[in-house]
């Protein structure tokens, strides 16, 4: 139990410190596309916003829903761009993980061999990686504020240049907090599903215990000097497992 318990704390250590490093990973994979996104969404509105100047409440109007749906498209397109890559830190841990339980099931099936004349199940099925969903990359409504009561009083051609100025300013800034949110999110999914794969790896090892503590209850007293005389055994895999957790 001595032995598993490190284990245990060793995946634990490798999910904890994949985890540590989503968030800078998922920054590195869609910061790239922050300003192609814009150049693309300025070019529309450039191309767009002679159709919303009838009132500044078209204008609001015609931007807030052009922008919203553009916005969530672009985003909806970056994650699928990147769609192969984004499992990429959930499958190296995955890998790890396994390595580990794959060793410490065939160091421990030696060991019963040699006990109790029954070795374990040296085979550890790889744990399946379920890929994180896509996130809900909506764009909301861009104002909060009524400007659209402005309307009537306020000619459009006096301050049509102003308004497509605050839109040019505010399409680099939606741009860079929904990309940011969309990192926030993939990260939120890649975490879990990284916790998921711990549990999982402490399930696996949870029933490795029960394994051996069914074989002990069933060898009869003979078997217990052979037993202690093992625990000399057990002690080289904690020091086998020390020592592959020092090189990782």
């Amino acid at each position: 139990q001595q032995v598993i318990d490190d284990v245990k704390s060793q995946i634990r250590l490798i999910v904890r410190h994949a985890a540590g490093g989503t968030r800078a990973f998922l920054e590195d994979l869609f910061r790239k596309h922050e300003k192609p996104t814009e150049t693309r969404l300025l070019d529309g509105l450039e191309r767009d916003f002679l159709k919303w100047t009838r009132s500044l409440a078209a204008m609001i109007d015609g931007f807030d829903e052009w922008l919203g749906l553009s916005l969530t498209q672009d985003l909806a397109n970056a994650s699928e761009a990147e769609r192969g890559r984004l499992s990429n830190p959930l499958q190296q841990t995955s890998k790890q993980v396994f390595r580990i339980l794959q060793d410490f099931r065939d160091r421990l099936s030696a060991g019963t061999m040699r006990v109790f004349g029954v070795p374990l199940r040296t085979t550890e099925v790889e744990i399946e990686v379920r890929p994180p969903e896509t996130p809900d990359v909506r764009v909301g409504r861009i104002f909060d504020r009524n400007w659209e009561l402005l309307s009537p009083v306020v000619p459009v051609f006096v301050i049509r240049g102003l308004v497509r100025r605050h839109f040019e300013r505010q399409i680099s800034y939606r741009v860079f907090t929904n990309i940011s949110r969309l990192v926030s999110q993939w990260e939120e999914r890649i975490n879990a599903a990284l916790f998921e794969l711990e549990h999982e790896a402490e399930r696996r090892l949870d029933e490795v215990v029960r394994t051996v503590a069914k074989l002990i209850e069933t060898s009869g007293g003979d078997r217990v000097p052979a037993i202690r005389r093992d625990r000399e055994q057990i002690e080289s895999f904690k020091r086998a497992i020390g020592e592959e957790r020092t090189s990782l």
